[in-house]
């Protein structure tokens, strides 16, 4: 078993922090666990509203598996999960000396929604050797990212008067066949795949 953890600091209330972890009781099978959660205070304040723009707040998980089940079957599984949920808004530029944009920390713009990103991954894949040369194996992988409620302040004026919205969903799974082979002249290989996507997507422009 093995175990790492790391954290770090930053201005603006920056905050890391990062698990990294192994764990087996023998060759044939391993478990593989990281996780790291990231947030930050905002680097401007929205004083129509006093809320914050550009804050972050991240989490990433990930896990893996790996088994042998025999001599002549091995399979390796991952799943990923990851989501984010800010704030952001237009990066304020003062027309007067644009060099030092990033030192404007007010803003006026409209009041917004948070944003709400998330995102699934995935994938299975399967070896087993049909014999000492032949060597089958099978990828399936999974996808789906959400993004719901990011709107943004079109006109950059304090008042609303034109606002975009996009909130998109992608997902998409994929199938793949591989045989290898191998012999003392060359080595080959053949393979199939397959995949397919759905990306819906609703898009809302707002005049007032």
């Amino acid at each position: 078993a093995y175990a790492d953890l790391m954290t770090g600091f930053g201005d603006k209330g920056q905050e890391i922090y990062q698990v990294l972890g192994n764990y087996s009781t023998s060759e044939d099978w391993g478990v593989r666990l990281g996780i790291k959660y990231e947030e930050r205070d905002g680097t401007h304040e929205n004083i129509t509203d006093g809320t914050e723009l550009n804050n972050r707040e991240d989490l990433m998980v990930r896990l893996g598996v790996q088994n042998d089940w025999s001599d002549r079957l091995r399979t390796q599984i991952l799943l990923q999960y990851g989501s984010s949920d800010s704030f952001y808004g237009v990066v304020p530029v003062d027309p007067d000396n644009r060099s030092n944009d990033v030192e404007i920390d007010q803003v006026e713009q409209n009041s917004r929604n948070d944003q709400d990103i998330s995102n699934l991954r995935g994938a299975l894949r399967l070896e087993y050797d049909l014999s000492d040369s032949l060597m089958l194996t099978s990828i399936t992988s999974y996808f789906d990212s959400e993004a719901i409620g990011i709107p943004f302040d079109a006109d950059t004026f304090t008042a609303r008067v034109l606002e975009f919205e996009e909130p998109a969903d992608f997902e998409y799974l994929s199938q793949e066949f591989r045989l290898n082979g191998q012999s003392d002249a060359f080595d080959w290989f053949i393979g199939a795949s397959i995949r397919t996507e759905e990306v819906s997507t609703n898009t809302q422009l707002r005049y007032s």
